[in-house]
């Protein structure tokens, strides 16, 4: 996804017990390879005296979510995830159309201590809210927008009203309208920490 490259980017690493597929598996290990990385560029592919493994057993996962978000996951929660429908309907679409209509004037009406942001893109989304990606001079840092139902207010409250689940573009669309109305009606009196709504 855009803006997630380098160690800003979120990953796991996945322990477990790793075989050697047998020799009758291997072809069709290679195909699932190359069907997965079909959009890649065949060119760097060295095709020839690939050997092909699969994990057996699942032990541990280590989530590291950027800078500063690391957690161990037990393997049945993993296993028992699934995506947030949002995510499964062009996700990058999504982001790209935010970036276009979002991102300027949040740009502009956002404010890191007293200091305008000289950059924000929004980087990912879920059915709770959004992670954007702002820079202040040569400072970065990854921010959080939850979508409230009513996100009225700058501080976060213990009466907050629950996050609103979005599953598609236009009630995306809704929730930053909202996000933008509540940053519009805040007339800048918070930091960026936490005058974003639903943080």
């Amino acid at each position: 996804m855009p803006g997630w490259t380098g160690l800003a980017n979120a990953r796991v690493t996945i322990f477990g017990d790793v075989y050697q597929l047998p020799a009758d598996l291997q072809d069709s290990a290679r195909e699932i390879f190359i069907t997965k990385h079909s959009n890649e560029r065949k060119e760097r592919w060295v095709s020839g005296n690939f050997v092909y493994f699969r994990m057996n057993r699942i032990v541990d996962i280590y989530f590291v979510g950027g800078f500063g978000t690391v957690q161990w996951i037990p393997p049945d929660e993993y296993l028992g995830a699934s995506p947030d429908q949002i995510v499964l309907n062009n996700p990058n679409h999504i982001l790209q159309v935010l970036n276009e209509q979002f991102a300027p004037v949040l740009r502009a009406k956002l404010l890191c201590g007293s200091r305008p942001l000289d950059e924000l893109m929004f980087i990912s989304i879920d059915a709770a809210g959004v992670d954007i990606r702002v820079r202040t001079g040569p400072e970065f840092s990854v921010e959080r927008i939850g979508f409230s139902e009513k996100p009225n207010r700058c501080e976060p409250s213990p009466t907050a009203p629950p996050l609103q689940q979005v599953t598609n573009l236009n009630q995306v669309m809704a929730a930053m309208h909202q996000v933008v109305a509540d940053v519009t009606k805040s007339n800048n009196q918070c930091g960026i920490a936490d005058e974003i709504p639903g943080r």
